[in-house]
Parts: structure tokens; C-alpha cells; sequence
């Protein structure tokens, strides 16, 4: 830590208060007219928001393979209407797996329940 010399000391007291000085007559100053100003208008202009393509993009959340598109580029669709129908090969692939896996648990939980039945003499 480096020391101030002591012709420097009343320097820097009196910079210091200057600085709080200053800065307590600006937030007074600012705070006084923050709280006599009237915001009571609007600006109100005239204008017009268009959209420029009506292309609205779908995105599935997890994604696939797209198997059939039931729709051309430029149609007018429906709310409701099938534009897009995904291939669910993956899918049964994966339902599949949780089965074996749901089946694999089942017996696992059934032998160590046999186990346990024996071990304790029921």
C-alpha cells in the first residue's frame, strides 16, 4: 500500500468533497426535475405494419425423416389440415426397445421378489 504524503493529504480531502458536493447538487437537480415533469402525451403517428410473406416455417421439436408432404408451395392451408406426415419407423424402433426393456425390469423384479420370498422362509 502506498502512503500520501502529508503536504498531499488536504488535496485530496478537499477534491473529495468537491466530488460529493457536485454529485449531491446533480442528483438533486435531477431528482427535482424528474419530479416537476409531466409526461402526458403520447406521440401518435399514422403507418401501417405489413406483413411481407405469409411463409410460416414448422419445425417438428424433435425432428424425422419426412415421408409425404400433402401440400404444394404457395397453397392456402387450413387450420387443422395434415401438411406433413413423418416416418415412424424410429419411433416404433424406439417403443420397441422400451418395451424389451419395460419386459427385461418385469422379470428382474419378479426373480429378486421370488429371492427375497425365499430367503426370508414365505
Amino acid at each position: 500500500m502506498t502512503t500520501v504524503p502529508a503536504a498531499d493529504r488536504p488535496s485530496i480531502h478537499k477534491h473529495l468533497r468537491l466530488i460529493a458536493i457536485l454529485s449531491g447538487v446533480l442528483v438533486f437537480i435531477l431528482g427535482g426535475w424528474a419530479a416537476l415533469t409531466k409526461v402526458s402525451e403520447a406521440v401518435i403517428s399514422r403507418g401501417s405494419l405489413v406483413n411481407a410473406s405469409y411463409v410460416k416455417k414448422i419445425q417438428h421439436p424433435t425432428g424425422g425423416t419426412v415421408r409425404e408432404i400433402n401440400i404444394q408451395e404457395g397453397q392456402k392451408v387450413q387450420a387443422g389440415q395434415l401438411l406433413i406426415r413423418l416416418d415412424d419407423v424410429q419411433v416404433r424402433a424406439a417403443l420397441a426397445i422400451t418395451r424389451s426393456n419395460i419386459l427385461q425390469l418385469r422379470a428382474r423384479q419378479a426373480r429378486l421378489l421370488a429371492e427375497q420370498a425365499a430367503a426370508t422362509g414365505g
